[in-house]
């Protein structure tokens, strides 16, 4: 069973289908972790609801993306894999180093010039 870590910004609709094909048996997995970027995204009420840890990082607290990666870094727990579920910040060196060949976008979005217009902040 592999862990995963879901990476996200927003809804969490990306989150919420992996959790399905989890509990449908789809795929075999657990999602050991939530990582979140805004204080307010409804992905955390839906981890928090299924039980599943959340860490919320505020980039404005580091002085730079190196540092609030390693911060991330430092708080995941072991897993095999980083599924980026909408999370709306291009991964720096720092977080792409800590998990080569490991990580897996699943959203769309061409950042920086083409986010959802409701991220624009």
């Amino acid at each position: 069973m592999k862990r995963l870590v879901v990476f996200a910004s927003g809804n969490g609709s990306n989150y919420a289908a992996l959790q399905a094909a989890i509990a449908a048996g789809e795929l075999a997995a657990q999602i050991v972790c939530v990582v979140c970027d805004h204080v307010d995204a409804y992905v955390l009420t839906r981890a928090q609801a299924d039980g599943v840890p959340v860490i919320v990082i505020n980039y404005r607290d580091y002085p730079d993306k190196a540092a609030a990666e390693r911060a991330i870094v430092t708080q995941l727990p072991p897993l095999d894999l980083v599924i980026l579920a909408g999370y709306m910040r291009i991964i720096g060196d720092t977080l792409l180093a800590a998990y080569p060949k490991r990580i897996i976008n699943l959203h769309p979005a061409l950042l920086p010039s083409f986010p959802r217009p409701e991220w624009h902040s």
